[in-house]
């Protein structure tokens, strides 16, 4: 009887322990949303993508606009934009499903195409806030920060031609 007790937790610390670390813990490829422009849904709970949600490269989304956008950041793989251009339409007229693997961009494509409005700026400085103390808790220092909040201004609002009123935005507010 003691023999079998003795095997038994043998057998168990052994499954424990070859258990693989990430089970415990966040995965290497969570990516967290900093930006969204459109109608981007989860499929398999069905929620809406919002900023500060974290998504896995192995959640399957559905692109409710085709034209619907969103900007991640990783702190191993940097920033991304999310978008549908290698997807196929599967699920009725507007709809593009595919994995977050597979929409994938280096983000350096403007997603505005008009003017800010007051409340653009208001949503700007709330995801630069955001971006900034997610870059903190990376423990990123001031500069590199600045450079992808610099980098995130002018690729989300203001377009590689206007990058220098990006600079001069960011000079100006204050954090």
């Amino acid at each position: 009887m003691k023999f079998r007790s003795i095997v038994t937790l043998i057998i168990f610390v052994f499954v424990c322990f070859s258990i693989p670390e990430t089970g415990f813990s966040e995965p290497a490829d969570v990516y967290h949303v900093i930006h969204v422009r459109g109608t981007i849904q989860i499929k398999a709970s069905g929620k809406l993508l919002k900023t500060n949600d974290k998504i896995s490269s192995d959640d399957e989304v559905v692109f409710k606009m085709p034209d619907a956008v969103a900007a991640v950041i990783s702190p191993k793989k940097g920033r991304f934009t999310l978008r549908t251009d290698n997807l196929k339409k599967e699920t009725g007229e507007s709809e593009l499903n595919g994995f977050v693997r597979t929409c994938f961009f280096p983000s350096h494509k403007r997603i505005s195409t008009r003017g800010l409005t007051e409340e653009e700026v208001k949503q700007m400085k709330a995801e630069v806030r955001g971006l900034i103390s997610l870059l903190e808790s990376w423990k990123r220092g001031k500069k590199e920060s600045r450079e992808e909040c610099l980098g995130f201004v002018t690729d989300m609002y203001f377009g590689e031609k206007n990058a220098d009123k990006a600079e001069i935005w960011l000079d100006q507010t204050d954090f």
